[in-house]
């Protein structure tokens, strides 16, 4: 696994700044994302918000295989977090979309928004 956070995305997304980056955690990952400017504080009430979303070991695999069957560009052989990373690159709203697909695949998961 790897031993470094991966940044998916570092820049502005609307009217906000956001920063998207995966973690090794254990066996699995954390997607983590911090947010701030005047559309968090508007739609949230303060102007920062950070959240944490941890996948564990057995859904991080389940999950990437179902990515590389939805995106055949994405590399097989490559570790599970970094076929995640490959997958969300970019995308300044990855942990909501990366909810979405975990629900949608029905894997657990844990969510937190502070």
């Amino acid at each position: 696994m790897i031993d470094t956070k991966l940044t998916l995305f570092d820049g502005r997304a609307g009217e906000d700044s956001a920063q998207v980056w995966l973690e090794p955690d254990g066996a699995g990952v954390t997607l983590r994302t911090q947010e701030w400017g005047p559309g968090v504080e508007r739609n949230f009430g303060w102007d920062t918000i950070e959240t944490w979303l941890r996948i564990d070991g057995p859904a991080l695999f389940t999950l990437a295989f179902a990515l590389v069957a939805d995106h055949p560009e994405l590399d097989p052989t490559a570790s599970p977090m970094e076929i995640l990373a490959a997958a969300y690159r970019g995308d300044s709203a990855a942990s909501a979309h990366l909810r979405m697909r975990l629900d949608e695949l029905g894997l657990a998961r844990e969510f937190t928004m502070r």
